[in-house]
């Protein structure tokens, strides 16, 4: 028993299928993950360290970058690796071969640096490892201003009230702060009266790393209970450290460390700034967890701005300068609008050549059930809604109809001259043309074989491209060959198919066009040879990209300066781009522009 016959004698059951479809593609439909692009691996982790201190660009190569190219240099799958040192900074870039499995790469990365992390200056702060992909870049970015608090002080109330906030907003996964300088505690030394008390440097840094610590103390069982036992040593404001002894005199008095020195609260130096439409700004890259929605957490953190903003003092406003599910929604809504589009233009062709409303039924209903199946499966592969999948629904809205609408022109052969059809006919159209359809959706399907051949981040990037358009194809051939015949036997038993005159002038045309093409046939291969070698080479003339990136409302500038330039001066000189772009925003072609330094 074949998928015909099957259909035809169990009716109940097929309905019972397509509605368990219908239950399910809305499920997968509401739960994939939305997001612009699929998250592909771009092949690179950076390994960035910073220095507190600011060491020089000669000793952070010398302490920093050459104990950890030393360590990294032999990591299995490394294609090129490069190093740049800059004060107070050790940036190491490391770009692997194409199959390598970035998860695995960068598991590596993190044991190696664990075991030379003893090895690195008592100055040099943890390395960060970073991992790039089209998925590990901020989707949506929330800026602070105001024209009364400075950038370090409204840095400072960001992290303590608003940003625990947006952490808590399911999906997110990690929020950056650019903008404003953190605390620091200052201790300028007096040389004069360090020699004189016969204190070196050594034994300060020796004495207040020590002091500053919270150790565990063991714990105590009492009348059933337990208790541990913490020694909690941190300072906790600055008079504690002034306070601290350093030293013990000759004569046995407490040399202090206020006593050779002044102990202040200041700010770090600068390593990033960031404003927005001229104004200082401390702004918040927030990131999506891996398998997130990046539409819904878009929308949960703009909701979220938009209750702070309520709640925050006159004096300060909020702007979301950049929020990636504005345009995802942009981009989806348009393929979503192009679907519909394409979708309403095939059933009014459908119309005009069969005529037949009953049958222009039955092919409407088989393509949303297709694209339920297309859902399911995407979900079921754990792929995203993105432009790529949506693409591929597109393209295979058209060509899934095609399977359905051979089946029912078969069918309406048996029924040009009757005034009812019967099963038996609807079988035996429906099987005639089973084969051949099964090869016209196999050869369809058969292009997309190269792609396995295709390194795995190409793969990945494609795949829901290819998996969309093989997906609905698939649905199609499967609903040509259930639904469609037994919907034919409930709705067009007793329908009669028109024809008219002018379908009999096309097949009139169509006839002496083809007698031209066999008669002047070995033109027409020439001329088909000439057109084949025309396009291969006019193919090689196209401009080529592994991605075309979309084209979103908003620009970027890039000043880039030489390596070592001081924040200050880079920051002179942006500036005078700002001056030129305010001009803009002031025309009223810009609406807002943010600067990161």
């Amino acid at each position: 028993m074949n998928l015909v016959d099957f259909s035809l004698n169990r009716p109940i059951t097929i309905f019972m299928i397509f509605t368990a479809t219908l239950i399910l593609g809305f499920i997968s439909l509401y739960n994939l993950p939305v997001e612009l692009m699929p998250n592909v691996n771009l092949g690179r982790i950076t390994i960035t360290t910073y220095v507190r201190g600011g060491l020089p660009s000669e000793e952070v190569e010398k302490r920093i970058s050459k104990p950890l190219e030393e360590a990294l240099g032999d990591i299995s799958h490394l294609k090129n690796i490069l190093t740049i040192s800059k004060e107070g900074e050790s940036t190491i870039v490391l770009e692997f071969e194409p199959e390598t499995n970035m998860n695995y790469a960068a598991l590596d990365v993190r044991e190696r640096l664990a075991k030379v992390r003893n090895k690195l200056p008592q100055e040099a702060e943890r390395p960060i490892v970073i991992q790039y992909g089209y998925g590990e870049f901020p989707i949506i970015a929330v800026s602070f201003i105001s024209g009364k608090f400075s950038p370090e002080r409204l840095r400072k109330f960001v992290e303590a009230e608003i940003k625990e906030k947006i952490l808590r907003i399911e999906g997110v996964a990690r929020i950056e702060t650019v903008g404003g300088r953190e605390d620091k505690i200052l201790i300028e030394l007096d040389e004069k009266r360090m020699t004189a008390l016969k204190v070196s440097l050594h034994e300060i840094l020796e004495i207040l790393e020590k002091s500053n610590l919270n150790l565990t103390g063991g714990k105590i069982l009492l009348k059933g209970k337990k208790y541990l036992v913490r020694t909690l040593g941190e300072f906790k404001n600055i008079k504690e450290i002034e306070n601290i002894g350093i030293k013990i005199t000759p004569e046995g008095s407490i040399i202090r460390l206020k006593d050779i020195g002044k102990v202040k609260l200041s700010y770090l130096e600068p390593r990033e700034m960031g404003r927005i439409n001229l104004m200082p700004s401390v702004t918040l890259y927030i990131f999506k967890k891996s398998l997130s929605n990046t539409l819904k957490v878009c929308k949960k953190v703009e909701k979220t701005a938009k209750k702070l903003k309520k709640e925050l003092k006159k004096d300060m406003d909020i702007i979301i300068p950049f929020n990636q599910g504005e345009f995802i929604s942009k981009a989806i809504n348009q393929l979503k609008i192009s679907l519909l589009i394409g979708a309403f233009f095939a059933i009014l062709v459908l119309l005009f050549f069969l005529r037949d409303f009953s049958a222009i039924l039955i092919l409407a209903l088989s393509l949303p059930f297709s694209l339920f199946i297309t859902f399911s499966c995407i979900y079921l592969t754990n792929l995203s809604l993105n432009v790529m999948s949506l693409a591929g629904l597109c393209l295979g809205a058209g060509m899934l109809l095609d399977s359905s609408i051979v089946v029912i022109e078969n069918i309406f052969k048996y029924q040009e001259k009757k005034e009812e059809i019967s099963e038996e006919e609807i079988r035996t159209g429906a099987k005639e043309v089973s084969l051949a359809i099964f090869a016209s959706v196999s050869t369809t399907l058969i292009v997309f074989l190269p792609f396995i051949f295709l390194n795995k981040e190409t793969q990945r990037l494609y795949s829901s491209l290819s998996l969309s358009i093989i997906f609905s194809l698939i649905g199609g051939l499967f609903i040509s060959l259930s639904l469609v015949p037994l919907l034919t036997k409930i709705l067009l038993r007793k329908k009669k198919a028109i024809r008219t005159q002018f379908f009999s002038t096309i097949e009139r045309f169509y006839k002496k066009s083809l007698d031209f093409v066999l008669n002047f046939r070995h033109l027409i291969i020439a001329l088909s040879i000439v057109g084949i070698v025309s396009i291969l080479f006019l193919g090689q003339r196209l401009e080529k990209e592994f991605i075309g990136l979309p084209q979103e409302d908003k620009f970027t500038v890039f000043v880039q300066l030489p390596t070592g330039t001081r924040i200050e001066v880079t920051n002179r000189i942006v500036k005078k781009v700002e001056s030129f772009i305010e001009k803009l925003r002031q025309e009223g072609e810009i609406k807002n522009y943010t600067t990161h330094i």
